[in-house]
């Protein structure tokens, strides 16, 4: 004790927040040795409950810990429902924030955010760290994990190695899509360059220069809802059709005459299957939806 120095007890005492018995015990020297340190270096001793007068509730560590318990015992705090919300809560050694700081205070840094490595168990000495911003986004609970190639994304990874947007990719998973196909290209530019498609996309959306004689919103409605949904050559659904081309499945005049629709003229195909019957061989693609046609709704 006769070698400790004036930063090293400021350290223990003032720093550490360790509790003059601590030090004692730590040295294995007196109480009143210490305290005539205490005096010789002009450390004044804390009143009070050292575990509360800290002197540190507006750093940035103290905001780490106070952020913790928010979550893991105020229901209306932000991160609630992820945290305290599914019986998740803290150490009893972390109730007060001198203990907790004793234990993270090595390792901490002001660009970290407290992290844990099992998101299923309670915040522990063991059981968290100081992560980055980005170790911490890709540990969230609420982060969706995709698996493509044998390799683990986050959402927001795969999104920017494939460059399809984060939204698409949780639109497609949440319908069940995995893999590959979770990120395979908006087509939507390929459908622009169908000569039939042209004329659609230019005049948003709609065919100006042709007239369709007693089609509209709710005839499209009632042949899509005859039709399950589905195109009819490809069978791909209304929604695939929406997340994969932007835009949903399209209505195809069988028999090319617009004047004409009637329900058995009428067939439902995705963006892609309606533009290959307008660029070649109609006469194959009207005998083939006529066909179609009988098969499904024959008598």
């Amino acid at each position: 004790m006769e070698n400790i120095t004036k930063d090293i007890l400021y350290d223990l005492y003032v720093v550490q927040l360790k509790t003059i018995s601590e030090i004692c015990k730590q040295y294995g020297t007196y109480y009143k040795k210490v305290k005539s340190k205490m005096v010789e270096f002009g450390i004044e001793p804390i009143k009070g409950d050292r575990r509360t007068l800290h002197n540190m509730s507006n750093t940035r560590i103290y905001s780490s810990w106070n952020n913790m318990v928010s979550v893991c015992k105020c229901p209306t705090a932000s991160g609630y429902k992820n945290v305290g919300g599914k019986g998740i809560s803290y150490s009893d050694s972390w109730v007060y924030f001198v203990d907790f700081y004793k234990d993270m205070r090595k390792l901490y840094k002001d660009d970290c955010f407290l992290t844990r490595y099992d998101k299923t168990k309670d915040y522990s000495v063991k059981n968290c760290y100081w992560g980055t911003v980005d170790e911490r986004s890709y540990n969230a609970s609420s982060n969706i994990k995709i698996i493509i190639n044998n390799r683990k994304y986050t959402t927001r990874e795969a999104s920017e190695k494939y460059g399809i947007k984060e939204k698409t990719i949780q639109a497609r998973y949440e319908k069940g899509w995995r893999g590959l196909r979770l990120v395979e290209p908006i087509e939507k530019d390929y459908i622009k360059n169908i000569p039939h498609m042209k004329e659609f996309y230019d005049n948003g959306g709609i065919f100006k220069s042709r007239e369709y004689v007693g089609f509209g919103k709710e005839k499209k409605l009632k042949i899509i809802t005859r039709d399950n949904f589905q195109c009819q050559e490809c069978k791909i659904s209304n929604e695939e059709s929406i997340l994969k081309y932007g835009c949903s499945l399209h209505i195809h005049h069988i028999n090319y005459d617009k004047s004409d629709s009637s329900d058995i003229n009428l067939i439902s195909l995705c963006p892609v299957c309606h533009g290959k019957t307008n660029i070649y061989n109609k006469e194959y693609w009207e005998e083939r939806c006529s066909t179609i046609m009988h098969n499904k709704y024959k008598k």
